[in-house]
């Protein structure tokens, strides 16, 4: 059977997470009455500079955290309508005992690898997504208008399949336990069991490869900014561009890609690849590409 090497554009809520009105100083769990939203968050992580080399420190991203997170401060130094964060966040990881109407975060940023488990890939349309070999790439974003009143598509992640794992999407919790930390369990594997809404559902849990165990040399990846770097503004997601046929910067909610008919080589792959890390790098001074997250800060369990 020939291989399903395809590269997915996964579009997703572009939002920002904003404070409640009574608790300013940090945001609780996003209910899934809710749209998902997206968080730029502060953590200890890892990355590859424009040289090649790895550093460590601490490193500011975007990317999805739905569980509770601490203000850290208001960022006041870009233009939020050009895509610059207005808000700095700290994640925390605390599990519950129950998880009903609680969104779940996909893709996981967060621990050796990157991980991507379920968003797009329930309904008959979608089998595709549901079956992609290693070495093929994924892309997470959002679509936005620009001022210009043209459509542009801004990156926040980038998975390139290591490996995977079939499951039950009830069954998430017991299926996944051996392969999945602890923070993933709590802040994707439990709400995602608790609000599935049909029986029998296989998906596809997804292993990102990583920058010591690539796939022809590639690497899954978020862009980041170390913190010393920043000026107190943060950075917009880039917006990266590819030919229409891989990456529709109009596409708000179905993903491309993934159907019949897309099957790629590794060469193809490749290239794409390493065009959208051109543009990460080209996007602002100093941006580089996170290559792993420390997981968030476990509080106390509750109700």
């Amino acid at each position: 059977m020939a291989k399903r090497l395809r590269f997915v554009q996964l579009p997703h809520p572009q939002w920002e997470a904003k404070p409640r009105h009574d608790q300013p100083r940090k945001v609780c769990w996003n209910k899934t009455q809710y749209g998902h939203k997206r968080k730029f968050m502060q953590f200890r992580g890892e990355w590859i500079e424009q040289d090649g080399n790895t550093c460590s420190g601490k490193l500011r991203a975007w990317g999805e955290w739905e569980p509770e997170s601490d203000l850290l401060c208001d960022l006041k130094g870009g233009d939020p309508k050009c895509g610059y964060p207005r808000y700095l966040w700290r994640p925390r990881c605390c599990a519950r005992k129950n998880y009903r109407r609680l969104h779940n975060t996909d893709p996981f940023i967060f621990g050796e690898r990157i991980l991507y488990s379920n968003c797009g890939q329930i309904g008959p349309s979608r089998e595709g997504l549901r079956q992609l070999d290693q070495g093929s790439v994924v892309v997470f974003g959002s679509s936005k208008k620009r001022e210009t009143g043209n459509w542009e598509w801004m990156l926040d992640t980038v998975l390139v399949v290591k490996d995977f794992r079939d499951y039950d999407c009830e069954k998430a919790p017991g299926e996944l336990q051996e392969r999945v930390p602890p923070e993933f369990m709590t802040a994707t594997a439990e709400p995602l069991a608790s609000n599935s809404k049909k029986r029998n559902i296989r998906l596809r849990l997804y292993r990102g490869a990583t920058p010591s165990d690539r796939v022809c040399g590639m690497f899954s990846f978020f862009p980041a900014l170390p913190t010393a770097r920043d000026k107190g503004s943060g950075f917009p997601r880039p917006f990266v561009s590819l030919p229409d046929s891989f990456l529709n910067p109009r596409s708000v909610r179905g993903p491309n890609g993934h159907g019949r008919g897309r099957d790629m080589d590794m060469s193809q792959l490749r290239r794409l690849w390493e065009s959208l890390v051109s543009q990460v790098r080209s996007a602002k001074p100093g941006l580089v590409l996170g290559t792993w997250a420390e997981f968030p800060q476990r509080a106390r369990s509750r109700p």
